[in-house]
C-alpha cells in the first residue's frame, strides 16, 4: 500500500470513530432533561463561572470519587445556581474505557454544529456532547474519568466555561502565566512562542509557581479597574495539582506581555493600543457561542486597565529575563 492509500484509509478510520461517536450521543436523547436526581451533583466554581457535573454509566462511582477530588481546587464561594450542567455518562462495555479508539482519534480540535432545534453538538477527540440552547444544560458521553483520560473532563469544560466567561467580564486565553511577588505576569503568545518552556525555566530556575502554560482565563474588575488571573481546570502536564510548582488561586495581573523570539533578549514597551491587535489573536472562543462583540469589549478593558505593564518580550531560551522586566515594566 501507497503512502497516499495509507493517508485515505486512516482518514476513512477516523471518519467511522467520528460517526461511532456522534451515534452514541443519538442514543440518549433528551435523557438528561429529564433527571430529577440531583443528590450527587458535583458543583465547583472557576473564574466566577458555577458549573455542576453528575455521572451515569458504567464506573460511574469510580469517576465520581476521582471527580471530587479532581475539582477540589475549584470550590463554590457563594451559594450560586449553576450557570450550567453537565451529565456526562460513561456507555456500557467497550467504549468505557479511556484507551478504545473512538476516545483516541488523531483530530483534537473541537468541532461544533448547529442543529435545526438552536442546540449545539459539541466533539473533540475524547467526548461527544449536545448543549441546549442557551448552553445552561449539556449532555455528553465520554470514557470513565481517572487519571489516563484526565483530558476527556479538560476538554469538556474548557469548552463549556469559554461560553459562560464573556457576561463575567472574562475571557480564556492562550498565555503561559507565572507568579511572581504575589502578581501575576501574563504571557501571551502564539503556538511556538515558548510559553510552555518559558513556564518550566521560570520554576526550575528561580523557583516561581506556574498559574498556567498555555491557557489562562483572565478577568476584568470594573470596580476596581484591575485584572486577575484565574488558573483554568486543565492539567498542565508538568505541574499537576500536587506539584509544589502549581498555582491554584487567582491572582492580580501587574503585566501583559506578548511573547515572540526574536533570538535576543528585548522588551519593547507597548501601548494598549498596539497590544490589543496581538491579544485578541491569542483569545479563545467558539463563533457558534455569538460573543463576538463582548470579547472585543472585554479585550479592550483588559489590556487598558491602569495598574498593568504593557510590553513585548524576546528572549533566548535559558536567558533570564527579570531584570530587564523590572527596568521596563515599573
Amino acid at each position: 500500500m501507497d503512502g497516499s492509500a495509507e493517508v485515505q484509509l486512516a482518514m476513512a478510520e477516523e471518519k467511522g470513530l467520528e460517526v461511532e461517536k456522534l451515534a452514541l450521543l443519538k442514543k440518549a436523547a433528551g435523557e438528561f432533561r429529564n433527571l430529577t436526581d440531583r443528590s450527587s451533583e458535583i458543583h465547583f466554581e472557576i473564574a466566577g463561572v458555577v458549573g455542576s457535573l453528575t455521572l451515569a454509566g458504567e464506573g460511574k462511582a469510580r469517576s465520581e470519587n476521582f471527580l471530587r477530588s479532581y475539582l477540589s481546587p475549584f470550590p463554590l464561594k457563594s451559594k450560586k445556581d449553576p450557570h450550567f450542567r453537565i451529565h456526562l455518562t460513561h456507555p456500557e462495555g467497550p467504549h468505557s474505557r479511556p484507551e478504545h479508539p473512538v476516545w483516541n482519534t488523531f483530530d483534537q480540535e473541537l468541532h461544533m454544529s448547529r442543529e435545526t432545534s438552536g442546540e449545539l453538538i459539541a466533539h473533540q477527540r475524547d467526548f461527544v456532547a449536545r448543549l441546549s440552547v442557551g448552553q445552561d444544560w449539556i449532555e455528553a458521553y465520554g470514557p470513565e474519568i481517572n487519571e489516563r483520560s484526565i483530558d476527556t473532563i479538560d476538554n469538556l469544560l474548557n469548552c463549556i466555561i469559554s461560553r459562560h466567561l464573556p457576561p463575567r467580564s472574562a475571557l480564556a486565553v492562550h498565555a503561559a502565566t507565572i507568579e511572581r511577588k504575589g502578581y501575576a505576569f501574563v504571557f501571551f503568545g502564539a503556538s511556538g512562542a515558548g510559553k510552555s518552556t518559558l513556564s518550566q525555566f521560570c520554576y526550575q530556575s528561580d523557583g516561581l509557581r506556574i498559574l498556567s502554560a498555555d491557557q489562562i482565563y483572565l478577568k476584568y474588575d470594573s470596580a476596581q479597574d484591575r485584572v486577575f488571573a484565574h488558573p483554568t481546570s486543565v492539567t498542565i502536564p508538568d505541574f499537576p495539582r500536587s506539584h509544589p510548582g502549581w498555582c491554584g488561586e487567582p491572582k492580580e495581573v501587574k503585566a501583559l506581555i506578548h511573547l515572540v523570539q526574536k533570538g535576543e533578549l528585548s522588551f519593547v514597551p507597548k501601548r494598549a493600543s498596539e497590544l490589543l491587535p496581538l491579544f485578541l489573536r491569542e483569545t479563545i472562543y467558539q463563533p457558534y457561542f455569538e460573543r463576538a462583540a463582548e470579547i472585543l469589549d472585554i479585550s479592550i478593558s483588559l489590556t487598558s486597565a491602569k495598574r498593568l505593564s504593557l510590553g513585548e518580550l524576546s528572549y533566548p531560551k535559558g536567558v533570564s529575563f527579570w531584570d530587564v522586566l523590572d527596568k521596563n515594566s515599573g
